[in-house]
Formats: C-alpha cells, structure tokens, sequence
C-alpha cells in the first residue's frame, strides 16, 4: 500500500528533521 500523502508528510517531517539537527549545534554535538 503506497500513500503518496503518507509518503510526503513523513518526507518533510525527516527533512525538517535533519533540518534540525544539522543547523540547531547544541543538537547536532552528536
């Protein structure tokens, strides 16, 4: 079962992730 709406909601939610992590540095000291 692909759901295109799914699929693009989890995609901005890991890019604002990585988003996240990679401009925030006292998060991304990992």
């Amino acid at each position: 079962m692909y759901d295109p709406a799914k699929y693009k909601f989890y995609k901005e939610w890991f890019d604002n992730l990585k988003c996240t992590i990679f401009y925030n540095p006292s998060i991304g000291m990992f």
